[in-house]
């Protein structure tokens, strides 16, 4: 699949680590010099807004995706970077919209909303809602736990040893990018077109 538009996946807080702060510039800045464009949660804070700004300062064509609630405490507390803002009325149309427009998601450092959007974009893949990349910037060892997991997960029989192949990961932002571009998705349990008439 050709990768024209990322979803990307942080943290509203920077995190204790300013190695997370750099590597999220420096996604926004390796996404933009190849023409990719991104869609997130719109956020203006922590790691979302610091790839947002990076991306848009660096040529990004960025859309921001983001609930009413939030949009109204967003649009308070910070700056805007994204040149589309749509939206939505709840936390799961935000996700299933950001879904829609996205060929691949990386994930950068983050707390339970990234966790939870990281995991269910990879079941997704699984179940062949979707055949698109799913990666995490490992920064310093961010998601080392998580990847710990994911195997033993594969160890003791829950997971099949292709489907922990979904998870891409690497320490930085460019690497990362350059294996979400030559990523072969494993294949699914079943077809998109078995969710044809399913809603996201």
């Amino acid at each position: 699949m050709s990768i024209k538009c990322v979803c990307i996946f942080a943290g509203s807080y920077p995190g204790s680590d300013p190695a997370f702060t750099r590597e999220a510039e420096q996604l926004g800045e390796e996404l933009a010099k190849r023409g990719i464009s991104a869609t997130y949660g719109g956020g203006t804070k922590g790691l979302m807004g610091s790839f947002a700004k990076s991306f848009v300062e660096n040529g990004g064509q960025l859309s921001g995706i983001i609930p009413d609630a939030l949009e109204k405490l967003e649009a308070m507390e910070g700056k805007v970077y994204y040149q589309e803002k749509v939206v939505t009325k709840t936390m799961h149309e935000r996700k299933k919209e950001m879904a829609r427009r996205a060929d691949a998601f990386i994930a950068l450092p983050g707390g339970f909303g990234t966790y939870e959007e990281l995991m269910e974009m990879i079941t997704w893949t699984k179940l062949g809602i979707h055949t698109k990349t799913v990666a995490c910037v490992n920064v310093n060892g961010f998601y080392d736990h998580l990847e710990g997991l994911v195997k033993t997960g594969t160890d003791m029989g829950f997971i099949s040893p292709s489907h922990q192949k979904i998870l891409v990961s690497a320490p930085t932002a460019k690497e990362v990018v350059e294996k979400v571009l030559a990523h072969d998705v494993p294949k699914p349990i079943l077809s998109s077109s078995d969710w044809k008439d399913q809603d996201e």
